[in-house]
């Protein structure tokens, strides 16, 4: 009998395992360690097999660990990894600055695609269909970029936060109803970082001045009636023959009050005119002399008035205007060559807090050409009357006088072809004003004429004061000799108005009758009443 081939503590197949007996048999239950046979297994089971399955499982893991996710530029930059692609493969990168990496990676792609002949400045990706400015700009982006600026205008420019109650002057022209759709897109459209403060719409009708016809009138009212209800603004429409109704003596009295009942009438209201108002206003505009700057300006300073009544009678802080670039150069330009140059600094701001610390006139639109605003208007289909401001050439005889008799249509012309030929004109014009100073002695009181509210000046020599000088007194007093009588240069009231209001009082048709017709509230603030 051959001795058993059985290992010690082992078993007959040759497989290591605890005593207990051979593999084979069913009376033994052996506890299999590693290495050792199982129950069942197959003769064939070599002594091979279990050592390859015992070294490789003595062997260490190859799977790889987790990537630390990279989320600092640096460190992408030190792997020396250049393609971008290869950037994602063999790097965990986090979720924000992967996306980073492709903004980058598309902003090189526009500079290399990038044609300065055909592509957009500003996105660099679209053909431009615009040029704004010498610079090639696609519709998007111009319109993208325009309102921004209007927006940053508010903010920065005018200083206009949240809840403020502001007034939008609003005429019916390109100007105006631009600056109503940009405010309108401003709060209500998709634009980022949507602006929220309240704004009610005032327009003056002007049918008197011009002798419009009942269906005209209706039409331009309903015009602003109609956008507004479009845009969700609340609105009111005032005659500006409401001037005769002012009863403050100067816009520095506090004594405009109101109820909150009186606030809600005037929400969404048109006031009716008056026909004795209308009577008066038609028979006062017959006097200024028949050059049209002169009424242009009379025009202009009742406007101002009654809007600055309403501001004052209903609480409104700010009055929004849609002065362009164009129209503030063309009008400070006008007014130097009229005589109101101390009032500069004030008409060439973007505000103009001359008339009360509480009410300040506003133009947003000031960093905006002529050009820019024609495109905005055809890109977004705003509905307007056609021009900002109805001429008054048409109401005097001859029309031979360059720009037609109108100082501010003459600058205007004047400034137009030189920003055609150069589009930094308009630009330079403003910014060298703004250096510009009156050179007031410090603390001195200002005296504001009565009838524009600029600043009034004393005549310091015999141009300033005209032609009509007959004597100069030891003290400087200017004199003049009328009738054979000896009198002096200005009437109690002139003496209240500044040097370019006294040029109209000048060259009135009759300045006695002129001044007689003139609002109570301005003789009062002239001390005749």
């Amino acid at each position: 009998m051959e001795p058993s081939s059985q290992k010690p503590g082992g078993c007959c197949h040759g497989a290591s395992s605890n005593p207990g007996g051979c593999c084979k048999s069913k009376l033994a239950e052996p506890k299999i360690e590693y290495g050792g046979c199982q129950n069942n297994s197959d003769d064939e089971y070599s002594q091979t097999e279990h050592k390859a399955v015992e070294i490789k499982s003595s062997q260490p893991s190859n799977k790889k660990k987790p990537k630390r996710e990279i989320d600092d530029l640096e460190e992408i930059k030190a792997e020396g990894i250049e393609d971008l692609q290869e950037k994602f493969k063999h790097l965990k990168i986090s979720k924000k600055l992967k996306a980073k990496l492709l903004k980058e990676e598309e902003e090189r792609q526009k500079l290399r695609d990038y044609d300065p002949k055909i592509h957009c400045l500003k996105c660099k990706v679209v053909e431009a269909s615009l040029v704004i400015r010498g610079d090639k700009m696609c519709e998007p982006c111009f319109s993208q970029s325009t309102i921004h600026r209007f927006k940053t205008s508010l903010r920065t420019n005018l200083k206009i936060w949240k809840d403020d109650m502001n007034l939008m002057c609003v005429s019916g022209g390109p100007n105006s109803m631009s600056m109503l759709h940009l405010m309108y897109t401003s709060l209500f459209g998709k634009a980022q970082r949507k602006l929220f403060f309240k704004v009610h719409v005032a327009h003056i009708d002007e049918s008197v001045i011009y002798n419009w016809s009942e269906e005209k009138r209706q039409e331009q009212i309903n015009l602003i009636v109609n956008t507004c209800q479009e845009y969700g603004f609340n609105y009111t429409i005032i005659p500006i023959e409401n001037v005769f109704n002012i009863e403050c003596l100067n816009p520095n009295t506090k004594e405009h009050t109101c109820v909150e009942e009186e606030k809600r009438e005037i929400i969404n209201q048109v006031f009716e005119s008056n026909h004795e108002n209308r009577e008066k206003l038609v028979e006062l505009l017959r006097y200024p002399s028949g050059i049209c700057s002169n009424k242009e300006d009379f025009v202009f300073f009742l406007k101002k008035w009654v809007l600055l009544d309403f501001a004052l009678r209903f609480e409104f802080k700010k009055l929004l205007l849609g002065c362009t670039g164009l129209s503030v150069t063309a009008k400070v330009m006008s007014d130097i060559a009229k005589g109101r140059g101390l009032s500069m600094p004030n008409n060439v701001s973007f505000v103009d807090d001359r008339y009360l610390e509480e009410i300040k006139f506003m133009n947003p639109m000031k960093d905006f050409l002529y050009n820019e605003i024609n495109e905005y208007i055809r890109m977004n289909n705003v509905v307007h009357s056609g021009k900002n401001e109805p001429s008054l050439i048409d109401l005097k005889k001859g029309k031979t006088l360059p720009g037609g008799g109108s100082m501010n249509i003459l600058c205007e012309s004047f400034v137009t072809t030189l920003q055609d030929s150069n589009a930094q004109t308009m630009h330079t014009i403003l910014r060298t004003l703004n250096k510009l100073n009156t050179g007031g002695a410090a603390g001195q009181e200002k005296v504001f004429c009565v009838l524009c509210y600029g600043i009034a000046d004393n005549p310091t020599n015999l141009l300033e004061v005209g032609s009509h000088i007959k004597s100069v007194a030891l003290d400087g007093k200017c004199t003049l000799m009328e009738n054979g009588e000896k009198d002096t240069w200005d009437t109690d009231f002139e003496q209240h108005l500044c040097f370019g209001c006294k040029r109209i009082m000048e060259n009135a048709v009759d300045k006695n009758k002129l001044i007689e017709l003139l609002p109570p509230f301005i003789l009062n603030s002239a001390g005749l009443l």
